[in-house]
């Protein structure tokens, strides 16, 4: 006997029924649901590692310390240990300086770190170990060899230190004996400038630091614990710590920092949300549409709308539930399955570990994608439930505006094209959108190999020293330049002499009346009012290679330069660009490129033509000698334009050795204020920048900017885009592919009766088959025409921008 059907429990039983009658429906809403989910999941869990990969690696260079408290008393260390939201507290004691020039920065601390500091510093041994006791010392690697000393542990050391932190005291420096316990791979050189000072490039126990008396300043090194970063706000605030608190060099970039591809993968996450959200209305739709005489049926029995959308909801909740389940565990099986591969595409040490925030997240977005499509799917059975007459009389009408006048197989596609406007238009949106993604990706990648390309030529794909920001610093000594062709992987080091701010001028008086130069002084006397057209602020550029000075040649307008004159360092090379008015006033623009009528140009001047330069010496000494111009540089091709290059507000020439020897610069015969290192793409970017590091530690102060890790980063940006890219796509062209297959599906029965219509007519073979073909023409270029407008859309939002140094 069957049991009697609870009237309370309806909607869901009725709902349980037809799930068991519609297995096929069944299985194609488990795996578009199923699919999605998984998806979602694996987008949610590879943002979420690469990120934390990218913040480790950020850690593993600036250390995992967020605060440092400096120069902190008793009270002060007292209320950061008790504080019970700190994770870590970490300790470091400065007890002197080794002996050295200062305005050199080639005077370091030594001092003490307990465990904490060292663990919250990253600080890595390269060999070796802590130091025991009061006569072992654990040393930078590059300290070592500014020093002087053999990498080699058990060696004895003797340091004089200044027991002072004031740098001008060393008549009161003891000198100290003790043995090397370990090498420390150099971590100095990453942290901010500012903090170095209060850092130990020596380390050693409480008892090997009293013998050099007592500690000169006292920092901690603090980390707030999860979920607590206000914790720093809170600490500032309070009465009890009078000290300052600086932030990790890191904080700022862990902050604003993206990964390259991580607006990519929202994208692909959100285009993932659009077509899962689209194929499931569509086959529910089609479901709904296949029983509209069932769901007419339930109503005539009087059963009301809310109870069939009920029926409907109970469906999404079981099909929902096993989807989220199925699909969350296979993203994450995806997910591990993957790593490997992604490691290799993201170039970040991924560690093996679910996300939990990722995973909850996930499930959300694949929540609200099925309730989604459910929803608007009842919205297609509140139309069916519509009046029938009303309805019946909306099909005819619109099937007699579809009358076909001409019976051709065109005439005959176009007519069925009207009546099924909405479907085929969702239908070349579809394969408009599959066409368009890939040629996004073509154009995306064709865009960053060029940028790329700009980069590397721009930089050299190397590294760029610069003592021009230092006054009181001469230059790099050429003797230390000398090594850095030793380094493995070096392809080229261009050396460059620069003239300090103010150290020459040039007269122009005789050039007065050109209005030229007119514009120059008032542009200069936007800066310095002192300015006149007889002291105009001269900018020099010293070459020494005839490599480096080639791409200046070959842009030359007027004269000549052979190699003889070069070795003789008898040139000079002026330049005049053309002046573009900016609201700075007129400055010069050399790019050929972007050279335009409306910019002034000077003529007067010509090769053979003397320029009266002065140099001006720091006692207010000035000297005027009289130079000959060997050619004239006026615009440049875009591919020579890299730094150094002459440029902004007053004149710049560029000349040989002789001009430094005519006013009497010495300096310049043994040193040089600007170096570029060009490296080959295969060199490795740790192993190089060791070596550099250690060669710059003998130069004292000097500004460096790694442009080679930068060009790594963006080689490695665009084969991660690559690799993202081709998974991701590969994934959606299967969901467009579903989407399609179920709408050419729900269409095949009306094919089928139209065939049969079309051949009870009499129609040929020929006919059809001629109709087939105009349909997907037809359905053909119309994709490629959506397709084509959209990548040229993209094609104007994504030409590469000028690369600009």
């Amino acid at each position: 006997m069957k049991k009697e059907m609870n009237p309370k429990k309806i909607e869901r039983n009725l709902s349980f029924k037809r799930i068991k009658k519609q297995k096929k429906y069944s299985i194609q809403i488990l795996c578009i649901s199923i699919l999605a989910c998984a998806l979602i999941q694996l987008d949610l869990q590879m943002t979420s590692g690469i990120i934390d990969a990218f913040r480790e690696s950020r850690k593993e260079v600036y250390g995992e310390w967020e605060r440092m408290m400096v120069e902190t008393d008793y009270k002060d260390r007292s209320a950061a240990r008790d504080n019970p939201f700190l994770e870590k507290t970490g300790e470091i004691n400065i007890y002197g300086v080794l002996e050295g020039d200062y305005l050199e920065n080639t005077q370091w601390n030594i001092g003490t770190m307990d465990e904490d500091a060292w663990n919250l510093g990253r600080l890595e041994l390269k060999e070796g170990k802590f130091p025991e006791n009061e006569n072992e010392i654990a040393m930078e690697y590059s300290m070592l060899a500014l020093l002087g000393y053999e990498d080699k542990i058990g060696e004895k050391i003797t340091l004089r230190i200044i027991p002072s932190i004031e740098f001008h005291h060393e008549e009161t420096s003891v000198e100290l004996s003790y043995t090397l316990c370990g090498i420390i791979k150099d971590y100095q050189v990453n942290w901010d400038i500012s903090l170095r000072h209060r850092l130990p490039t020596g380390i050693v126990t409480n008892e090997g630091a009293e013998r050099i008396g007592s500690p000169l300043e006292t920092h901690m090194l603090i980390k707030a614990k999860d979920g607590y970063e206000n914790v720093y706000e809170d600490m500032e605030k309070s009465e009890d710590i009078s000290c300052a608190m600086v932030e990790n060099f890191s904080d700022g970039r862990l902050i604003t920092d993206k990964i390259p591809y991580e607006d990519f993968l929202i994208t692909i996450r959100i285009l993932i949300a659009g077509s899962a959200i689209c194929v499931l209305f569509i086959t529910i739709s089609h479901s709904i549409d296949e029983r509209e005489q069932f769901w007419k049926f339930l109503y005539a029995l009087g059963m009301v709308k809310s109870q069939m959308v009920q029926m409907i909801l109970w469906e999404a909740g079981i099909y929902g539930s096993i989807s989220l389940t199925i699909g969350t565990l296979m993203g994450v099986a995806l997910y591990k399955i993957s790593l490997p591969v992604l490691k290799v595409i993201s170039g970040q040490n991924i560690i093996s570990k679910i996300f939990v925030k990722s995973m909850l997240n996930g499930i959300l977005w694949s929540g609200l994608i099925i309730v989604t499509g459910y929803l608007l799917s009842c919205m297609r059975l509140n139309k069916i439930l519509k009046s029938g007459g009303e309805r019946r009389n909306k099909k005819i009408k619109k099937r007699r505006s579809c009358s076909i006048s001409k019976f051709t197989p065109f005439s005959v596609v176009m007519s069925e094209w009207k009546y099924k406007g909405v479907r085929k238009i969702v239908q070349i949106l579809l394969l408009s959108s599959a066409i368009s993604i890939v040629l996004f990706g073509i154009l995306e990648v064709r865009n960053k190999k060029v940028n790329l390309e700009e980069f590397k030529q721009t930089t050299g794909n190397g590294y760029s020293l610069d003592t021009t920001d230092f006054p009181e610093v001469s230059g790099i000594r050429k003797s230390d330049i000398a090594l850095f062709s030793q380094i493995a992987g070096v392809e080229s080091v261009e050396t460059y002499q620069v003239s300090a701010s103010g150290e020459f001028t040039i007269d122009l008086s005789e050039y007065s009346d050109n209005r030229y130069f007119q514009e120059v002084v008032k542009t200069e006397q936007n800066f310095n009012e002192n300015v006149e057209i007889n002291k105009i602020s001269l900018s020099v550029l010293g070459v020494n290679e005839w490599e480096n000075i080639e791409r200046f040649v070959r842009n030359m307008t007027e004269g000549s330069i052979n190699q003889n004159d070069f070795q003789n360092g008898n040139f000079c090379i002026l330049l005049l660009p053309p002046l573009e008015k900016t609201s700075y006033g007129y400055l010069g623009n050399v790019t050929e490129e972007e050279y335009q009528e409306s910019f002034l140009m000077e003529n007067d001047l010509k090769v053979g033509d003397t320029l009266k330069i002065s140099h001006w010496e720091v006692n207010g000494y000035t000297e005027e000698k009289q130079i000959q111009i060997s050619g004239i540089l006026r615009t440049a091709k875009k591919e020579d334009i890299r730094s150094p290059f002459p440029g902004g507000s007053g004149i710049q020439i560029i000349v040989g050795g002789k001009f430094w020897k005519t006013f009497q610069v010495n300096n310049m015969n043994e040193y040089c204020q600007k170096v570029r290192i060009n490296l080959s793409d295969d060199a490795d970017v740790f192993d190089t920048e060791e070596h550099l590091l250690k060669c710059i530690k003998k130069m004292g102060t000097v500004n460096i900017d790694n442009y080679h890790q930068e060009y790594i980063q963006r080689q490695q940006d665009m084969y991660s885009f690559l690799g993202m890219y081709s998974v991701f796509t590969v994934f959606y062209l299967i969901l467009v592919f579903i989407v399609l297959y179920q709408m050419l599906e729900a269409e095949e029965y009306e094919a089928k009766r139209s065939l049969e219509i079309f051949r009870a007519l009499g129609m040929e073979e020929e006919f059809i088959r001629k109709k087939k073909k105009i349909e997907i023409g037809v359905m053909g270029i119309l994709a490629v025409l959506g397709s084509g407008i959209v990548a040229f859309g993209a094609l104007l939002l994504s030409r590469p921008a000028p690369f600009g140094f």
